[in-house]
């Protein structure tokens, strides 16, 4: 129809009108159809509705829980990680395949891991070592006091000879008279003080590693000694 007409929609139909040209004539065709079926779809998805709402925050909060499970789960295994190695505990690492952010730090910790793990086994290494060696110094102090020690003691012998024979001689007193002779005893005696101060510079080159190596003849030396005794 050439008319304007009117769309009308009631309960159980519906009236669609549209405008058409036809031969250079404008028409409205009028479309008209049931709303019955569109009636029960939507009573039925009201009826549904709430089901797929409780359905849809179910599976939300299952996607959410998976995610967080995904996403937090190796941070709480890389903190984990982070407080071993606080606690110098190297053995555990991180074992994740992801190459993400977080795999690309769980890589970054064993790294860590790794090189502290070896950084203390040489700083152990290396602790050992100086206490062997300062438990070595001290041997050697001890040894080089109670040698000094010694040599003070034998010092102090020849030194009084010495000083009785000048006393002696300068007194005049008895057998002291006879200067040549105990003059001859009085440098007997300090070659045998030279004989120690030599010892002396000797140890002191042995204890600077330069060594000097000089053939002895054992049973000599100990006539010599019994002999001074």
């Amino acid at each position: 129809q050439q008319a304007d007409g009117i769309a009308e929609v009631g309960d159980n139909s519906a009236v669609k009108r549209y405008s058409v040209k036809v031969g250079g004539e404008t028409y409205t065709m009028i479309v008209s159809g049931g709303m019955q079926p569109v009636n029960q779809a939507l009573e039925i998805l009201y009826q549904i509705l709430p089901y797929i709402l409780g359905i849809a925050i179910v599976v939300s909060i299952l996607f959410a829980l998976g995610a967080s499970l995904y996403l937090t789960f190796p941070i709480v295994r890389l903190s984990q990680l982070a407080q071993n190695m606080a606690a110098l505990d190297f053995d555990s690492s991180y074992q994740g395949k992801r190459t993400d952010e977080v795999g690309v730090l769980g890589e970054s910790l064993n790294e860590l891991s790794k090189n502290l793990s070896r950084a203390l086994e040489e700083l152990k290494s290396a602790n050992e070592k100086l206490k062997s060696d300062i438990e070595m110094e001290r041997k050697i102090e001890k040894k080089r006091i109670a040698f000094f020690s010694a040599v003070s003691h034998e010092l102090k012998t020849p030194i009084t000879i010495l000083k009785g024979h000048l006393s002696g001689m300068l007194q005049g007193v008895g057998e002291y008279r006879d200067r040549n002779y105990y003059l001859q005893r009085s440098l007997e005696t300090t070659e045998k003080m030279e004989d120690m101060v030599k010892e002396l510079l000797t140890v002191s080159r042995i204890e600077n590693n330069k060594f000097i190596t000089q053939k002895t003849d054992i049973a000599e030396q100990l006539r010599l000694q019994i002999a001074d005794m």
